[in-house]
């Protein structure tokens, strides 16, 4: 019988030296990169776990002070804390903190009435957003240089569609509109150089097909270009005209009468003996005189020398014609009297 006491004693002892050696029971450590009940023998980022032994160490309360009431839609097991009211300015969005009981892993829930936020984030930062906004929220992000739109022109709403199904913002009546735009290759580089155009116009809208591809507000969204076109050259460049719709733009403005040509560069220079002083495009005119209302011809007896000028100032007088009078025949240089 003494040798069964001295027995149990020992090992009795030595299951208290084995929590020990567990630092305080590893049942009940903070999450470490292992769950409750595992050891980490390696670090937070490369976690090595390991099951802390055949030992019982009593109920561990991760979540003593999670006691109010969770909302409709968490997960069923878990314990709710209101951590924030009125969350972001949104009224009626409440922030709770969620406790896993068996591990004491976190998570944070929003709800409102008729689902007015949603969460967006991870973990306790995570942010309080609502179900509606303005598109204009989002930022821009398109790869045409030059025609990209600005932030604060586009317009329409978006609406927040949670999971299961979607869990992404419906942009489907969002827009952005280009207008007036001077394109130089000053303010746009080398990456506009054969635009040339003074009056620059996009309209950019969502296809059906990416209408689900923005998955937060800080996320752009997805546009595609529905119209694009030029409706001033800037002087001494004519524009450059092709079939329109190409490729599924139209290169005309809205409003202008029905045409199937358009432009939204203005390419090419104006070549001697004539100028173009920065022409508004023509829109009611065949796509084949469009060019030639763009440039116009010097006086009589007066011709340009160089691609590209810009104004009847750059006409001089014809050098290849002759004059004769009674002293005989000649020419005039191309300087003109003041």
């Amino acid at each position: 019988m003494g040798f069964h006491i001295k027995s149990f004693l020992f090992a009795l002892a030595g299951l208290f030296f084995t929590c020990a050696a567990h630092a305080q029971c590893c049942e009940c450590e903070e999450y470490d990169g292992c769950y409750g009940g595992e050891e980490n023998i390696g670090t937070p980022e490369a976690p090595q776990c390991y099951p802390c032994g055949n030992y019982d160490c009593g109920f561990c309360d991760w979540c003593a002070d999670f006691t109010d009431g969770c909302p409709a839609g968490v997960p069923a097991g878990r314990l709710c804390k209101r951590i924030q009211t009125n969350c972001g300015g949104i009224n009626g969005c409440v922030k709770y903190e969620l406790c896993n009981p068996n591990n004491g892993l976190a998570g944070v829930y929003f709800a409102g009435p008729e689902n007015t936020c949603h969460i967006e984030g991870n973990g306790t930062t995570a942010e309080c957003q609502p179900n509606t906004v303005s598109c204009s929220v989002f930022p821009i992000d398109h790869f045409d240089i030059g025609w990209n739109c600005e932030q604060s022109a586009q317009s329409g709403t978006a609406e927040w569609k949670p999971a299961p199904d979607i869990l992404a913002w419906d942009t489907k009546n969002c827009s952005c509109l280009v207008r007036n735009r001077n394109m130089t290759v000053a303010q746009y580089g080398q990456l506009v150089a054969d635009v040339h155009c003074q009056n620059a116009n996009a309209d950019f809208y969502v296809q059906d097909e990416y209408r689900y591809s923005t998955r937060s507000v800080n996320g752009s969204v997805n546009y595609s270009i529905g119209r694009k076109y030029c409706s001033k050259c800037h002087p001494g460049y004519l524009p450059f005209v092709e079939p329109s719709p190409n490729d599924g733009i139209v290169l005309r403005p809205e409003n202008a009468p029905s045409g199937n040509w358009g432009t939204y560069k203005c390419q090419n220079m104006v070549e001697v003996p004539n100028y173009a002083d920065g022409c508004d495009i023509d829109w009611t005119v065949s796509m084949g005189t469009v060019t030639n209302s763009c440039q116009k011809s010097c006086p009589a007896g007066m011709e340009t020398i160089e691609n590209g000028a810009t104004s009847i100032d750059d006409c001089v007088p014809d050098v290849s014609q002759t004059y004769s009078d009674g002293t005989g025949t000649f020419t005039l240089g191309t300087e003109r009297c003041p």
